[in-house]
């Protein structure tokens, strides 16, 4: 499969579902799409600025923060995959092949990771494995303008992005090819060197990421945190609070009470992903009209219409017999 190609495409199509037709933000500091707030130009490959997005995080870590009306950003070089930061993790060379430590400006580079999923099984299950994990509700504009207006010089250091997700071999042959490599490396925007943190592999296509990525001199007092904290009013920023979906009775009531002591008033709730709605079946006294099996489970999987009794052929013909 070569890049480019119509199969190549339709790779990257599926795995980037979210990715709009044509990219957001701004290239060597030209606006592809005007904003409405100028500051919104670092909000990459995303359209509605209003989209939803949710995080799952411990329940002590979100009392915490409730109290503290905090959140904290995460140092791009403690995230688990060595593909994230591709760009920092590289050897360098100057032309008279004196060896350049990348590492400084890796570490220069914090981040926080959202999903543009409401509701996952995989989600739940990885980040609240012991059932006391609890989701954040809140917006791409919200968390965005918290983080920026804190920023110095932000148009340059703070930037919010969808991440995209690309085969190994593509990141491998953008970091061989001299001119874009030395593109994203120096950039004076911040843009692409952003963007490089905003790339992962196919194979983490599930987690549909928006990522917050912020820079931090090593000259500023922030940059000695693997962890830094900026101001986050839970209250202002999070729409809404929901619980593990399989969190018991008593886990609802001793989880939202720790919620409420900490200090948050929004709504709380529990995931209905594991609720089954009340179903129930009125057996008629007279027998059915006739449906063919593959007709009944076509409606069920594919909702397609089901032709009416005189309509319906008159070979029950299952799988087994195609």
């Amino acid at each position: 499969m070569h890049f480019g190609s119509p199969e190549y495409v339709g790779l990257i199509r599926k795995h980037n579902p979210n990715l709009p037709a044509r990219s957001f933000g701004s290239t060597a500091g030209a606006d592809l799409r005007p904003r409405a707030d100028s500051n919104h130009r670092n909000i990459l490959d995303i359209d509605d600025v209003d989209t939803p997005i949710y995080r799952i995080v411990p329940l002590d870590r979100a009392c915490r923060n409730i109290q503290s009306k905090t959140s904290s950003l995460t140092r791009t070089g403690k995230w688990g995959d060595p593909f994230e930061n591709f760009l920092h993790r590289a050897k360098a060379e100057l032309p008279s092949g004196e060896p350049v430590d990348l590492g400084k400006l890796r570490d220069q580079y914090f981040g926080q990771c959202w999903t543009l999923n409401e509701e996952t099984d995989a989600m739940w299950r990885i980040y609240s494995s012991n059932q006391e994990g609890i989701k954040l509700c809140s917006t791409v504009r919200k968390v965005f303008d918290a983080l920026y207006t804190q920023v110095d010089d932000g148009r340059v250091n703070c930037f919010a992005g969808l991440v995209r997700y690309v085969p190994e071999e593509q990141i491998v042959a953008l970091m061989q090819h001299e001119e874009i490599a030395n593109a994203m490396l120096l950039n004076p925007t911040g843009q692409l060197q952003a963007r490089t943190l905003l790339l992962k592999r196919l194979e983490f296509s599930h987690e549909a990421e928006v990522r917050f990525v912020r820079r931090i001199s090593s000259h500023d007092q922030l940059f000695t945190e693997d962890y830094p904290s900026f101001a986050f009013d839970m209250n202002a920023l999070i729409e809404r609070i929901v619980l593990d979906p399989r969190c018991d009775d008593s886990g609802l009531a001793r989880q939202s009470e720790a919620l409420r002591a900490a200090g948050y008033e929004g709504a709380i709730e529990r995931s209905r992903l594991y609720q089954l709605p009340a179903m129930t079946i009125r057996i008629r006294d007279t027998p059915p009209s006739f449906h063919p099996s593959r007709t009944i489970w076509d409606l069920l999987t594919t909702a397609v219409s089901v032709p009416l009794p005189d309509e319906a052929r008159n070979d029950d013909t299952d799988d087994g017999q195609r």
